[in-house]
């Protein structure tokens, strides 16, 4: 799959439900019980009650309890914008 880089949309339906088993393996949007929303794919955890939260570019978080969980409806890459392109273009080249 790639990469999420910043700036991507993340589509959800909006009910922030407790997680089930019919998360497992999915691409989430989830909110841990310390408050840190995280773009992850869930597993289940080795403690009862508990999930693995699997990333896509970093470590795992491993055995969280969490508030809520919804699976990932849609993502919508990240556009580059036009100060984005300013900045880039502002760069110094370099020889090829």
């Amino acid at each position: 799959m790639g990469a999420i880089r910043d700036g991507w949309w993340a589509f959800v339906p909006g009910l922030r439900s407790k997680p089930n088993d019919d998360l497992i393996d999915e691409l989430c949007i989830a909110e841990t019980k310390e408050g840190k929303t995280v773009l992850r794919y869930l597993r289940k955890g080795r403690v009862p009650g508990t999930w693995d939260l699997i990333s896509v570019t970093g470590d795992p978080l491993l055995d969280q309890e969490l508030e809520w969980a919804e699976r990932v409806i849609w993502l919508e890459p990240h556009r580059i914008t036009q100060s984005e392109i300013d900045q880039l273009e502002s760069l110094p080249r370099q020889a090829e």
